[in-house]
C-alpha cells in the first residue's frame, strides 16, 4: 500500500462518513426530532429554528465534502483500466441523483424564504414530498444502494479479468 492508496482510503472514508452523517441526520430529524417537537408547542419554535440552522450547517459542510471527495473518487475510478460501460452508466445515475439531492437541499432552503410559482401550481402534499427532507432521505438511501452496486460491479469485473 503506497501513499496514493492511503490517500484514496481516507477520501473514501471521509466521503462515506459525510454521506452517512447527512442522511442519518436527516432521518433522525424527520422521524425522531420533529414528532417530539410537535408535542411541545411552547418550546418547539425556538428549538426547531436552532436545530434547523445547525442541520443546515451540517448539510452545507456535507455537500462541500461530498462534491470534493466525489470528484476525486470519480476521477480515480474512471482513469482505471478495468472500468467498463455498466460501471460508467451506474455511476452516471448516482451522480444525477446526487445532483438532484443537492438541488432539493438548496431549493428547499430558498423556498422557505420566498414563495415560488412552482409551489402555487402543485398540490401541497406533492410539493412537500418532492422538495423536502423526505425526498432527500429516499434519494440518499437509493444512492447508498447504488454505491454498493458500484462496488459489486468493480469486484465482479476484477474477478472476471
Amino acid at each position: 500500500m503506497d501513499i496514493g492508496d492511503i490517500f484514496l482510503l481516507i477520501v473514501r472514508w471521509v466521503h462515506g462518513i459525510s454521506a452517512a452523517t447527512w442522511i442519518g441526520g436527516s432521518i433522525f430529524f424527520m422521524i425522531v426530532y420533529k414528532p417530539i417537537l410537535s408535542k411541545h408547542n411552547k418550546i418547539s419554535n425556538i428549538l426547531y429554528s436552532d436545530t434547523s440552522n445547525s442541520l443546515r450547517i451540517l448539510i452545507d459542510t456535507s455537500i462541500f465534502v461530498l462534491i470534493a471527495t466525489g470528484i476525486i473518487l470519480t476521477f480515480d475510478r474512471l482513469t482505471s483500466s478495468f472500468i467498463q460501460l455498466p460501471y460508467i452508466l451506474t455511476l452516471s445515475i448516482k451522480i444525477v441523483l446526487c445532483i438532484w439531492i443537492f438541488l432539493i437541499a438548496r431549493w428547499s432552503r430558498k423556498s422557505k424564504k420566498i414563495n415560488t410559482s412552482l409551489e402555487n401550481n402543485q398540490p401541497k402534499k406533492l410539493n412537500k414530498f418532492i422538495s423536502s427532507y423526505n425526498m432527500v432521505i429516499i434519494l440518499g438511501l437509493i444512492v447508498f444502494l447504488i454505491s454498493d452496486l458500484l462496488k459489486i460491479i468493480v469486484e465482479t469485473t476484477l474477478l472476471n479479468n
